[in-house]
């Protein structure tokens, strides 16, 4: 919520491609950095290249269609946006078996859909409204909500800022590239307002350390992090949070003539959208994180042998930090191995 208000005040004189290219560029070392401190770089081979670049892929489209958006449309209907996420994210996760509509949950999904058309509608026509910078936040949020989705793969097998890391350094020279070509061929569209669309004007380097730091270090691990402990679903809706932390912060800021606030038509749009968002994750069928069989304790757990075989095998499940054993054990009694 306060990154969209702080990037609105930062990006005035600055080109948003670029904005978004240093941030990647600054932020995936730090992650790496953080992964080897941490001893959390194992575990990653080549194979999985196709997936981190589909993450890389999802983070360039979420990070330069928000900034871009706030650039075009202000930080108060970027942050109006983000409750769609979770929308978005449970009709992803649903169209990849991963989780189930129930008819409250299509219920909340209709609503927060109404909720975000008639936000899109009212903001438009006020002064400063963009259609196309709201184009730009739908992508973002699609953007979001499939990375939280492709990522549930990924941490099932690989520590949370390890893949948080290479996704941000496979996202990186897409962003360049979308920076070098759009910056090249239509630099008014870059930044109308710029004096040099290669330069970072002062006035925008505290918004950038911001967001390197709270945006993308903090908020991208801790994400990727409850990815590996939740649904997708329930992941994306602390993304209602921000319309609120966002117009809060707006009517701080409007006090000192430096931000507007919402229209009460934005407002009673943005209701629509929250009360969608609830609908759909308060869901009784949301489902659970799939886990593997556990006792009450967290210990080994053997699974209980077939009658109708003739060699019973015992499965030491590693269900806890100090499992570490398989044991194979035949009728007679004779160990197939430890």
């Amino acid at each position: 919520g306060c990154g969209s208000i702080v990037a609105m005040l930062g990006l005035p004189a600055a080109n948003p491609f670029l904005f978004a290219a240093i941030r990647e560029a600054v932020a995936g070392p730090m992650l790496l950095g953080g992964g080897w401190w941490s001893r959390s770089l194992g575990g990653a081979s080549w194979r999985q290249a196709p997936r981190f670049a589909l993450l890389g892929a999802c983070i360039c489209g979420n990070q330069v269609c928000y900034i871009v958006g706030i650039k075009l449309a202000g930080g108060v209907a970027g942050a109006m946006w983000q409750p769609s996420q979770p929308m978005l994210t449970l009709f992803l996760a649903a169209a990849a078996g991963r989780e189930r509509v129930s008819r409250r949950r299509a219920a909340g999904i209709a609503c927060s859909f109404v909720g975000c058309a008639a936000m899109v509608l009212a903001s438009g026509r006020r002064p400063g409204g963009s259609m196309l910078g709201h184009t730009f936040f739908f992508a973002n949020c699609l953007s979001t909500s499939a990375y939280v989705v492709c990522s549930k793969s990924a941490v099932a097998s690989l520590p949370s800022i390890l893949v948080v890391a290479l996704s941000y350094c496979c996202a990186l020279p897409l962003t360049a590239l979308a920076a070098l070509l759009v910056t090249t061929l239509a630099p008014t569209f870059a930044c109308a307002d710029c004096d040099d669309p290669w330069a970072v004007p002062a006035t925008a380097l505290p918004a950038l350390a911001y967001w390197i730091i709270f945006q993308s270090v903090a908020a991208y691990y801790l994400m990727t992090w409850a990815t590996k402990h939740a649904d997708a679903t329930v992941v994306s809706a602390y993304s209602a949070l921000q319309p609120v932390v966002a117009a809060a912060l707006a009517a701080l800021l409007a006090a000192y003539g430096l931000a507007s606030l919402p229209s009460p038509a934005e407002l009673a749009a943005a209701s629509l959208v929250l009360a969608g968002l609830y609908a759909a994750v308060t869901s009784p069928e949301l489902s659970a994180a799939k886990r593997g069989p556990t006792d009450p304790g967290g210990e080994l757990l053997l699974v209980a042998p077939s009658p109708t075989l003739s060699t019973t095998t015992f499965h030491a499940e590693e269900t806890s930090p100090h499992a570490r054993c398989r044991r194979d054990v035949s009728p007679a009694g004779s160990q197939a191995g430890v």
